[in-house]
């Protein structure tokens, strides 16, 4: 068993109008090609949808109790209730910052996430990174199963690239609503 985290980008397409002609709103209409897939190529290839919103997933980790814990203690008021947690972009802008702090240190502390060697808890404890880490993003099960490590510092460098795509992106609106979800 385990813990999937996701987090969604909601965007509504505004630009449904009246039609004078015949008297009612006029949705988009698109259609969905997959490039590689046949199968579902032939299921919707007469398929026209209609959307008010679309929905993508910004960013997946597996397993970051870290995220979970940060989004539900400050944006759920620490109700873990599986719902979605909706989040603003300076809440993730936020978050960003944080996880870069940590990632820098790290970097100090001269790990390296693409080399082969193995780090294990014992043998990064006394850190900086980690020192940094508990304090901006802190890992809530520490000392019990998990604890801090190359996965939870690659999880981190997941969200930072994460966030640097999404803040590049010239067709992102300040407004649109993101949400976190987790399924375990």
């Amino acid at each position: 068993m385990g813990m999937d985290n996701y987090l969604y980008k909601k965007t509504y397409l505004d630009f449904d109008y009246f039609s004078d002609e015949k008297q009612d709103f006029m949705q988009p209409e698109c259609r969905i090609s997959y490039n590689k897939n046949d199968k579902l190529q032939e299921k919707y290839k007469d398929k026209v949808f209609r959307p008010s919103y679309i929905v993508e997933e910004i960013c997946y980790w597996r397993k970051s109790r870290q995220f979970h814990h940060y989004f539900v203690k400050n944006f759920a008021n620490g109700v873990d209730d599986m719902r979605p947690i909706y989040l603003r972009f300076k809440d993730l802008k936020e978050l960003y910052l944080k996880c870069k702090k940590i990632y820098d240190a790290s970097i100090e502390d001269g790990i390296d996430l693409y080399s082969d060697e193995i780090f294990t808890c014992e043998n990064m404890r006394d850190t900086k990174w980690v020192a940094v880490a508990e304090k901006e993003l802190p890992n809530p099960f520490t000392n019990i199963w998990f604890d801090y490590n190359m996965t939870y510092l690659s999880q981190i460098k997941t969200y930072m690239d994460c966030f640097e795509k999404l803040d590049s992106n010239e067709e992102y609106n300040e407004f649109d609503p993101f949400y976190y979800e987790a399924s375990y």
